[in-house]
């Protein structure tokens, strides 16, 4: 080869290497650029995703702290139902006597109805045999009201026969000898008595028959 040849060879390699220079300046100018477009995206987004990450760090820490303040409140609330609960199931024990009392006592209230009845039926009864015992006592009544007439009718018949037998009397004790001795003969007034002929009030007499007391009816 010549050197001509050659010469032209290396001129056309100086070239080339001068274009692919150039070629080089622009490829790194336009990825430059491009990175610093990517910058200006991505870092933004960075702090977006840093400030979304701290904001969910946040709600995670938030939701974690309720979470756990509602597994205590649920613990002392489950307590409190079970409280509830024995006291409510107590009550309900206290409820069922009382109203086995109550069906105890309404029970004795129908056995004093039926007590009542036949409180009833003895006290009319009583009331039937009180009327008669005032029958039978006005009967009696009656009855001593008739001793009393009777009574006093003997008193006035003894009245008059002590009357009828002390005149007699009188003239057989002036008769005996020792009679008018002294200290003799019967020291009594033997003069004659003025007895009263009715001692007592009279009322009429009127005989009535007496009342049949009736057999009282026997207990219903």
């Amino acid at each position: 080869m010549s050197l001509e040849k050659i010469d032209a060879i290396k001129n056309k390699n100086e070239g080339n290497e001068a274009i692919q220079a150039c070629d080089i300046n622009e490829l790194a100018k336009t990825m430059t650029q491009g990175i610093r477009r990517w910058e200006k995206v991505i870092y933004p987004m960075m702090v977006a995703f840093i400030i979304l990450a701290a904001y969910g760090f946040w709600l995670i820490y938030n939701v974690t702290k309720d979470m756990r303040q509602i597994s205590t409140n649920m613990i002392v609330m489950t307590k409190a139902v079970v409280t509830m609960t024995n006291t409510l199931n107590q009550k309900m024990n206290n409820i069922d006597k009382q109203l086995t009392e109550v069906n105890q006592h309404m029970a004795g209230i129908d056995n004093l109805d039926n007590q009542l009845t036949k409180i009833n039926a003895s006290v009319l009864s009583i009331n039937e045999s009180l009327i008669h015992v005032d029958s039978t006592l006005t009967g009696i009544h009656q009855s001593v009201q008739y001793m009393g007439y009777s009574t006093s009718n003997m008193s006035g018949n003894l009245s008059e026969l002590n009357q009828n037998i002390s005149a007699p009397m009188n003239s057989m004790n002036s008769m005996i000898p020792w009679a008018n001795m002294p200290g003799g003969g019967n020291k009594r007034n033997n003069g004659p008595r003025n007895y009263p002929t009715q001692p007592y009030p009279q009322m009429p007499y009127a005989p009535q028959p007496m009342p049949v007391p009736q057999a009282a009816n026997p207990t219903k």
